[in-house]
């Protein structure tokens, strides 16, 4: 699905790839500690993970998947 650039959604930013498949976020955290920096991703990003889920369902098994070994 093609989403235009800086659009959102409730408020809510929906985020294209930068490159690839990779999308870079800036983040302003109290301290630096990983549990904080990926609740907070998680958190910006929800909008742009439930139109990925919604369109794409290889998407989601793929994310399911992979998610403990990008944690870890």
């Amino acid at each position: 699905m093609y989403v235009p650039a800086n659009i959102s959604i409730n408020g809510t930013q929906v985020y294209q790839p930068d490159y690839g498949n990779t999308i870079t976020l800036d983040l302003e955290l109290p301290s630096l500690d990983k549990t904080i920096a990926l609740n907070s991703a998680r958190d910006q990003m929800k909008t742009t993970f439930d139109i990925i889920q919604w369109n794409n369902s290889p998407a989601q098994q793929w994310s399911t998947s992979m998610e403990p070994i990008i944690e870890s």
